[in-house]
């Protein structure tokens, strides 16, 4: 049961990491950048009170009983559950997940253990913030930009083969993308391709915001993913 393995990892935290400031937590599919998972890097809340992934906001508890999500009212009786991140990454202060995992005895075990999460977040009254490089839910894009892995945190759901390629191409790329380390020469976009040969567009961007922004509003079929490097939008 995945919600027993997270109360022992929190078990697990709170008894014998109190000598560590933070913890990341993630699935083994899971792409993940040693340079921003540092708190410091994603969070401006006080270090010690840091709870940070991708947020879900308003989930329906699932009342089919043939569902392996099903979570009966006498375990939880609301129709929606609190606000929650997505167990494939995210990062919490050591002192939140402590203060998470004193309040197991006095919560009921459901199915879905991000949302219990959620439940024991809701009893500390700590809201989750929300980090969209923390992407849980993939690409259905085949290819992306050489620079895409410099600006993701997480990224769920990779097959060995693909975990590979992707530290690869991020090191292949380190000198033109990476946003935390000096470029030793100016990055310079010669043509709208990728490593792949295929088109991608380029637009003007100072944020992460405007170039979700672009997408939405230029990408046919429905915005799929994006990179933000150096106030360029990469679509």
């Amino acid at each position: 049961n995945l919600t027993v393995k997270e109360c022992l990892f929190l078990r697990f935290v709170a008894k014998q990491c109190q000598a560590s400031t933070h913890i990341f937590k993630g699935d083994e599919n899971n792409f993940e950048s040693k340079e921003f998972t540092t708190p410091s890097k994603i969070s401006k809340k006080k270090k010690d009170d840091v709870f940070i992934g991708s947020v879900l906001d308003g989930s329906p508890a699932v009342r089919d009983d043939w569902s392996k999500y099903y979570t009966p009212r006498s375990l939880y009786r609301d129709d929606y559950y609190p606000v929650y991140v997505s167990g494939g990454g995210y990062v919490m202060s050591t002192r939140i997940a402590t203060k998470l995992y004193e309040q197991i005895p006095h919560v009921s075990l459901i199915p879905i253990d991000d949302a219990f999460v959620g439940i024991l977040l809701k009893r500390i009254k700590k809201r989750p913030s929300h980090n969209e490089q923390f992407m849980s839910w993939g690409t259905r894009k085949t290819h992306v930009h050489k620079c895409f892995w410099h600006d993701v945190i997480t990224f769920h759901k990779r097959l060995p083969k693909q975990l590979y390629t992707s530290w690869v191409q991020l090191a292949e790329s380190v000198h033109h993308c990476d946003p935390l380390k000096p470029k030793t020469f100016s990055y310079t976009l010669q043509r709208n391709k990728d490593v792949k040969g295929n088109d991608i567009r380029t637009i003007h961007g100072r944020s992460v915001q405007i170039c979700k922004k672009h997408c939405q509003d230029l990408v046919y079929g429905g915005c799929e993913g994006f990179v933000h490097f150096d106030n360029l939008c990469f679509l």
